[in-house]
């Protein structure tokens, strides 16, 4: 049952994003054959430089608003599958299926990481129209390996899978959870369901940004500031990043539990 849930979801979510993918490799070609075709502009003049500054301008805003609409509606969707599927009308059939709700939501959680993978490769790959034919891949490499390295002694110097692993986990499985968290939480509020899953969230970013900052300031303490080279702060930065990393998983855990509770005791809607 959990993979037609999943088949389910994931068809409602591409419904809406699918075509935003198509939108911003359209423009990615659009911006460099337009580039190609009519260079910077600097020789146009009167009409002609109009017409230029006006074409490249509109296709320049649609290639940015579609990449940022694929960093960020990605989450937008998740939300709106979810209330539509669940805290809706359609939410008392949908609930109404032999299965329980922590199938409904790992099924939710498992289309939606897979879409923000796939959210995050279109985004790279959105850049190919601008690097083919003018950066070779040797080069691409090379400024990849820099960085990474530069990641890895300051952030990943200890424990560095382990990090890259919870780390991973947080971004596919935890924005969801608290997105799930706050629209649950918002529905005990009837007349002001929005208001209260905006309170839910000031909430969660309240107490995380306070503990995490406690563990930031704590770890930075024991760091001693005379001893300065790359290993030792690489290792203190690692310890910072692991504490916090884990604090969040622990805090969308206790979210995860919370909506569950909700969804299945507080919320009229079976």
């Amino acid at each position: 049952m959990l993979g037609k849930l999943f088949k389910y979801d994931l068809k409602s979510l591409g419904r809406f994003i699918f075509p935003l993918y198509a939108v911003l490799f359209g423009s990615a070609i659009a911006v460099r054959l337009f580039l190609e075709l009519f260079g910077s502009g600097a020789d146009s003049q009167g009409a002609a430089s109009f017409v230029y500054t006006l074409l490249g301008s509109v296709i320049a805003i649609v290639y940015f608003l579609s990449i940022v609409a694929s960093i960020f509606g990605v989450y937008v969707v998740i939300a709106i599958n979810y209330h539509k599927s669940l805290m809706s009308d359609r939410g008392y059939f949908y609930l109404t299926l032999p299965v329980s709700h922590d199938m409904h939501l790992i099924s939710k959680l498992l289309a939606g990481a897979l879409l923000i993978l796939l959210s995050a490769a279109v985004f790279v790959l959105s850049f190919l129209p601008f690097i083919i034919g003018n950066v070779q891949l040797p080069e691409i490499l090379d400024v990849l390996g820099k960085v990474w390295e530069t990641i890895r002694e300051l952030f990943l110097s200890k424990n560095a899978w382990l990090i890259l692993t919870l780390l991973a986990i947080g971004y596919l499985f935890g924005i969801q959870i608290l997105i799930f968290f706050c629209i649950t939480v918002g529905q005990l509020i009837p007349n002001h369901r929005v208001l209260g899953a905006f309170l839910a969230f000031i909430a969660h970013m309240i107490l995380s940004r306070s503990i995490s900052g406690i563990f930031a300031a704590a770890g930075l303490e024991r760091l001693d500031i005379e001893i300065f080279d790359m290993a030792t702060v690489g290792e203190a930065l690692s310890g910072i990043l692991l504490r916090s990393i884990i604090y969040y998983l622990i805090i969308y855990a206790v979210e995860y539990v919370i909506t569950r509770f909700v969804m299945k005791h507080k919320l009229n809607i079976e």
